[in-house]
């Protein structure tokens, strides 16, 4: 262990703060038809494009074209191929991190993206992967730094499934419980059940009244109050990026019909889903 390593772990001792030495991260450059192979089955894969295009192979899914400055997440237990599709060189960030990790368990398998058009999101991810990558180039890098600037990139995806990541009043520690997580991914991943707080807290893993007493903790609201707001928020947030019709926005939320989702929205916001989508255009089109 060198001194500066020897003086970092002295101060998060300290500090107290916990460093998940499993994640490992690098940036790489990859020539047009190269290829780089992640051959870690057990671990989740985070990357973010800076520059060029690549395409992310594995065995059982279709190839994902990846464009600049897009985030990815890959939660699949097979081997993951990244190949430079050009033109010219593609910059890649990337790191690695357990399946098992608690910001990790809440995703759904697959391969889930954040696009550049998320502007919010892509500005702290793209400030996360330039601090990330600083630190890499000086050298011996702290890894307390990477992991925690990984540990944003992974809550933002986290938030992102969870119907969080455009609600400026989710708490920060939702990031931090892992059973209300599960909880949440449960919810949102099942929208047409007629859930209880009984299946919600039996999601979590925890008795009914820690799960309702920790959930009002986070949010200050009980469940079911904030689960209607999270709903109501992720319609507007399709109205305000889709064209979808309000019944497939109904039925993508979790409300049995667009009636429902209309008394819900108007009864929360004073106006209803259609008033609010055309208030929202004629606005667009003044401001432009």
């Amino acid at each position: 262990m060198t001194d500066r390593q020897s003086i970092q772990a002295e101060f998060r001792a300290g500090m107290k703060l916990h460093c998940d030495d499993q994640i490992t991260a690098r940036t790489v450059d990859v020539e047009c038809g190269d290829a780089i192979s992640i051959e870690r089955k057990s671990d989740a894969l985070f990357l973010h494009l800076l520059e060029g295009r690549v395409l992310i192979r594995t065995s059982n899914i279709e190839p994902v074209s990846v464009s600049p400055e897009t985030t990815i997440a890959v939660k699949i237990c097979d081997d993951v191929k990244l190949v430079a599709s050009g033109p010219g060189k593609s910059n890649v960030f990337y790191f690695t991190v357990p399946r098992k990790n608690s910001f990790v368990s809440p995703l759904p398998e697959g391969i889930l993206t954040i696009p550049p058009s998320d502007l919010p999101a892509r500005r702290l991810l793209r400030l996360m992967v330039e601090a990330i990558s600083i630190e890499l180039e000086i050298g011996p890098s702290d890894h307390t730094i990477i992991s925690r600037a990984c540990e944003v990139m992974m809550i933002l995806f986290v938030r992102q499934q969870l119907g969080l990541l455009y609600l400026d009043w989710a708490p920060d520690a939702i990031g931090y419980d892992r059973q209300i997580l599960y909880a949440l991914s449960a919810y949102f991943s099942r929208p047409h059940v007629n859930w209880t707080i009984e299946q919600l807290a039996s999601e979590a893993g925890l008795s009914r009244s820690t799960f309702f007493n920790r959930f009002h903790e986070v949010f200050g609201a009980p469940p079911f109050e904030t689960l209607r707001r999270i709903r109501l928020e992720r319609a507007k947030n399709l109205m305000r990026s889709t064209n979808a019709s309000l019944a497939n926005i109904s039925a993508a939320v979790g409300y049995k019909s667009e009636t429902a989702l209309i008394r819900a929205f108007k009864r929360a916001f004073g106006v209803t889903p259609g008033r609010w989508r055309d208030q929202r255009v004629t606005v667009e089109q003044v401001s432009r």
